[in-house]
């Protein structure tokens, strides 16, 4: 890792850490971090990733665990081995904890959802909730499609070579969406760094992979159009929505359900389209923004704060709700300041607290 020195001009090289010099450990160090900060976790590796459990048993037949688990928009299962130096049973062990997970059903996931926000969230969570929270993660709002296929994430600091074949050879002979990630730490004065880089397949291999488990598990694949998802909602009031915003000329992606509304180059909001309601996920923040919300939507909009404040998440189900955000963002919020996050606030001296 490079250090930019602005005064000289140029690239200073960061101290290079084994987690072994530093004393860290994977489970007792950084599988624990991992879950104390998922999101900022999955970011960095570039994953789309909602972290469910850790420390999960997959089957009653083994005392095993896996490190992590998660589950991403498309309701595949995601499993996560660490090890801090090379195995070359890591890959192993990841495949046999995806085929015992692959017997899974929805509600055991929503359980292990439920109890790792009551160990690592802000409260305790019901089982009523972590479901909510599951059919927002999914991108078609149904946790019917959990589950439908499992894939593995490898996180080392060093691959055996027998590991990073063996993948290679179970992705182009049996398309089986297995990822290895390289954990590098460096250290500069008192701070120490991790990067997440990925060491197989190349970006442009996986998004090959995912766009064909779409079409053929979900039938809506880079091709889609938005007539196909038409087909798919049950409620008036979202398909008209949708309708019209996509006539309005708003950008969309009909393979991702979704509408992406943009100022100036940056996009402020996502919304997808769920069976009977759309979930609307608000990049960055302005001032009052969650009393805004909650003032204008159904008391069911569920307005909240997620990535540690930084975002709002909530949904539109009535009429009046979808009205409500078609006159927020061609009126209201047209001259309103959006910070990317709550340190730009600060930084301009504006308060984001209700």
């Amino acid at each position: 890792m490079l250090r930019i020195d602005g005064a000289s001009k140029k690239l200073l090289r960061l101290e290079p850490k084994t987690m072994r010099e530093s004393g860290y450990w994977e489970r007792r160090d950084i599988q624990n971090m991992i879950c104390r900060s998922p999101d900022a976790f999955c970011n960095e590796l570039g994953e789309d990733i909602r972290i469910v459990g850790t420390e999960i048993q997959p089957t009653e037949f083994v005392q095993d665990r896996i490190d992590l688990l998660g589950v991403d928009p498309d309701g595949v299962a995601v499993v996560i081995e660490l090890k801090r130096d090379s195995d070359k049973l890591q890959l192993l062990q990841g495949l046999s904890y995806a085929a015992m997970l692959s017997k899974w059903e929805p509600y055991q996931f929503i359980d292990a959802l439920a109890n790792f926000n009551g160990k690592y969230g802000d409260k305790l969570q019901t089982i009523e909730e972590a479901q909510e929270e599951i059919g927002e993660i999914l991108e078609e709002g149904d946790i019917a499609v959990m589950n439908r296929s499992q894939r593995v994430l490898l996180l080392a600091e060093e691959f055996d070579y027998g590991v990073l074949a063996t993948a290679e050879w179970l992705w182009e002979k049996f398309e089986l969406d297995i990822r290895c990630y390289r954990l590098q730490l460096a250290r500069h004065d008192d701070l120490n760094f991790l990067t997440c880089t990925r060491v197989y397949p190349p970006p442009e291999l996986s998004d090959i992979a995912i766009r064909r488990r779409r079409t053929k598990e979900i039938g809506l694949g880079t091709s889609a159009t938005w007539d196909d998802v038409y087909k798919t909602l049950q409620s008036d009031a979202v398909c008209g929505f949708f309708r019209s915003e996509v006539l309005a000329g708003v950008d969309n992606l009909p393979g991702r359900r979704r509408l992406i509304y943009r100022r100036d180059g940056r996009s402020l909001f996502r919304i997808g389209a769920r069976k009977q309601f759309a979930t609307v996920h608000q990049f960055g923040r302005f001032e009052n923004d969650e009393s805004y919300w909650r003032g204008r939507l159904a008391p069911d909009a569920n307005v909240r704060l997620v990535r540690d404040g930084k975002e709002l998440r909530f949904r539109l189900q009535t009429e009046n709700d979808f009205a409500a955000f078609k006159s927020a963002w061609r009126s209201d919020l047209t001259n309103r300041q959006f910070f990317k996050d709550a340190e730009d606030a600060i930084a301009d001296g504006e308060d984001l607290k209700d």
